[in-house]
Parts: C-alpha cells; sequence; structure tokens
C-alpha cells in the first residue's frame, strides 16, 4: 500500500475470507489505491500504523458486520489523521451488502455510478483462484467484477449487467467454475461472453495472464 501514488484512501476488506477483497481491486483503482487488511473483530497493530503512518483521510471498508466488525470500524473512526490530535479524523465508509453477492454489486454500483461499463469480468464467488487471477485486470483496465454464484445467472447478476450497460463479459474458469447455464442466460440477453480457462485454476491463471 505505501507504494501507491495515492494514499489519502484505502480499501479494506476482512483478511481471514475471501468474498468482499476479491471486487476491491475495482474499488481501489477508482481511487489510485491500494489494499490493507484487518482481523475481522480487531484492527491488527501493522494496519493501524499503515493508517496512522501514510496519513490515511479515508478508509473504505468492504462487507458487512460479521466481515469487519463495528469494534474495527469505530477503532478506524477514532483516529487522527496522521495520529495527530490537531487533524480531522478518518473517515470511514462502509461498503455493504447482505452476502457476498450483494457486497460485491455494492462495490460496483458505488464505483461504476451511472456510467456504462461495456466490458465486465465474471468470475466464481464461491472460492477464490479465478477471480484472485482477475485482481490485476480489473485493477489495470478499471473493469468490475461480478461474482457469480457459479450455477445460474442471479437477477443481481442480471441487474448488474442491465444497469452497467454491459455489451461483453469475460468469464474466468471452467464450466464447473461458472456454468455453461450462467453463459447462455448472458448470451440470451444479447452480450458477448469470452471464456478464459485452462484444465485448472493454474492454468487458468496463466491463460488469463497471457
Amino acid at each position: 500500500f505505501a507504494q501507491f501514488g495515492n494514499k489519502d484512501d484505502v480499501v479494506l476488506p476482512d483478511g481471514r475470507a475471501f468474498a468482499d477483497a476479491l471486487g476491491a481491486d475495482y474499488l481501489a483503482q477508482k481511487y489510485h489505491t491500494g489494499l490493507l487488511l484487518t482481523e475481522p473483530a480487531s484492527l491488527p497493530t501493522s494496519t493501524r500504523l499503515a493508517i496512522i503512518d501514510q496519513n490515511v483521510k479515508r478508509v473504505f471498508i468492504t462487507g458487512g458486520p460479521a466481515a469487519v466488525s463495528p469494534a474495527v470500524e469505530a477503532e478506524i473512526a477514532a483516529l487522527n489523521v496522521g495520529g495527530n490530535s490537531a487533524n480531522p479524523k478518518v473517515q470511514v465508509v462502509r461498503i455493504a451488502g447482505a452476502d457476498r453477492y450483494a457486497t460485491n454489486s455494492e462495490i460496483n454500483r458505488t464505483v461504476a455510478g451511472a456510467s456504462n461499463e461495456p466490458t465486465v469480468l465474471m468470475a466464481s464467488g464461491l472460492d477464490f483462484p479465478d477471480a484472485l487471477a482477475l485482481g490485476p485486470v480489473s485493477y489495470h483496465k478499471g473493469l468490475p467484477l461480478i461474482l457469480s454464484n457459479g450455477t445460474s445467472l442471479s437477477s443481481s447478476n442480471a441487474a448488474q449487467l442491465t444497469d452497467l450497460g454491459v455489451t461483453r463479459v469475460v468469464i474466468a474458469g471452467g464450466t464447473s467454475s461458472v456454468s455453461q447455464a450462467v453463459e447462455n442466460a448472458i448470451t440470451a440477453k444479447g452480450i458477448a461472453v469470452t471464456r478464459v480457462a485452462g484444465a485448472n485454476r493454474f492454468s487458468t491463471a496463466t491463460a488469463i495472464a497471457k
């Protein structure tokens, strides 16, 4: 995080579970910053010191209170910028939904706003490898990452595709990760689909990198 150009803002997901961190690259890209990680129930000393030492002014928490507790939020909000009592308190913004998919949707809506995003990325939200491999693409290209339940195109996913004005979806992983039924439902909406996949998570990551 210390290597990023903008350290006024930072994104803070739960470091013990993967789901709310997967789509956070899109949020971090908007503010040209990086991610710090927290324990669900307490703010690690290293993370607290990073927030202070880098003069962070605003922390975006991704995930609900089960992922990042109100105690962590309160501890951050009690910090003064740079640890100087003469400075304002650190602002905390929580982006969350009822579950990992709703949180993911809220992140994408918060970042994209009313603007169209012709291309989006999609990966399973049930496991992390394929979505993790897409993280650098999401950040570098400024593309939303939509998490799929893997079996069907949920109403939330369908709404995101419509609201974002999507014309192309890049799916990471084979049909055991994101089913053919999901792909068919997307193409039925008149949206082009490109699937990037290998025989396993390692070859899928290699294909994404290429």
